[in-house]
């Protein structure tokens, strides 16, 4: 309990851990009121009787005289030979069972390890109590809980705004193209769609939009070969060393690009086998991930996944082409 403030509390026998020291001084160092180790011990300047700060207190408010009945009643500070007798004491604390000395145990650990343990009323119904430990680890836990929600709230806000700044809007065709060779192309759909007119081997198209942020990007194309079959088709992403002056079957080793065959996705130089849907006209979904630098490719429709490929580099592009003479027709998707 609180008693004018702090905490009003005795010493009992059974927590003195060196009980044939105390016996020893038990009498020097025992209240005159309460009759337990004195507390914060105060002394009678005419008697030089030793009590309980407390206890005296509480007494002199009622009575105004000594217990022993001196006639002069004036309370002192109790002399530094009775705080030497207590600090000789090893108080175990009956909370968490720790042995210390009185000093320390009175001024220093008992507050606190009285406060975290004492019972309160239960927050959370209306017939127990609980210790306030429990509550304070609750709130504190809490509070870290409501911290983390907090900071992936701000995370989310911030990828939300990275979202805003890459609108759907943002992904288009140049209308300047980089081609090796003669072809013509057409825009349509607020450049969304580019049909091409391939007349030659080597073609290559690409969107207005770097690549850079590491974050992720998603978007889909749209295949239409008008019913003849994908046969080197070229679309995905080409990084930073890519040479435009090369053809992609010629490009460097560290050049990342993607080649599309009737059943093979060619990264760089290493092929892997796929089973596509429709080998005339397909959809895939790109999701690039440029925090772990991971490339997935699925199908736009179904979500089947044909693989996901690491890619190399810092800056890319998207872009599609594709080699052999022939008509195919590329729309951007959401």
């Amino acid at each position: 309990m609180k008693k004018n403030n702090e905490i009003s509390f005795y010493i009992d026998e059974s927590m003195i851990n060196n009980i044939q020291e105390y016996n020893v001084i038990k009498d020097e160092i025992t209240c005159e009121i309460c009759y337990r180790i004195v507390i914060k011990p105060k002394q009678c300047q005419t008697c030089e009787t030793i009590f309980c700060e407390n206890c005296i207190n509480d007494w002199k408010t009622k009575n105004n005289s000594c217990p022993k009945r001196c006639v002069q009643f004036v309370i002192k500070e109790a002399p530094k030979i009775i705080k030497k007798l207590l600090d000789k004491l090893k108080i175990q604390c009956n909370y968490c069972q720790n042995i210390f000395n009185y000093e320390t145990f009175l001024y220093k650990h008992f507050p606190e390890c009285y406060r975290k343990n004492r019972l309160v009323k239960c927050p959370f119904c209306t017939d127990c109590q609980i210790k306030y430990k429990f509550i304070e680890e609750y709130e504190s836990n809490s509070f870290k809980e409501k911290e983390q929600l907090l900071n992936e709230i701000k995370l989310y806000k911030e990828r939300i705004k990275e979202l805003e700044n890459i609108k759907e809007s943002q992904y288009k065709w140049d209308t300047i193209q980089n081609h090796k060779h003669s072809s013509t192309f057409i825009l349509s759909n607020e450049n969304k769609t580019i049909k091409i007119d391939y007349k030659s081997c080597y073609n290559i198209f690409l969107l207005n939009f770097n690549f850079i942020n590491e974050t992720e990007y998603s978007f889909g194309i749209s295949l239409n070969t008008f019913e003849q079959y994908l046969d080197f088709i070229y679309l995905g992403f080409i990084n930073e060393n890519y040479n435009f002056d090369n053809c992609l079957c010629t490009s460097s080793k560290d050049a990342f690009y993607i080649q599309i065959n009737i059943e093979e996705i060619h990264i760089g130089e290493t092929k892997y086998k796929i089973q596509l849907e429709n080998k005339k006209k397909s959809s895939f979904r790109f999701i690039l991930d440029l925090k772990t630098k991971i490339l997935n490719i699925k199908n736009y429709d179904s979500g089947k996944s044909y693989g996901e490929f690491k890619v190399t580099g810092k800056c890319f592009k998207f872009f599609v082409g594709k080699c052999n003479s022939g008509i195919i027709e590329y729309t951007l998707l959401p």
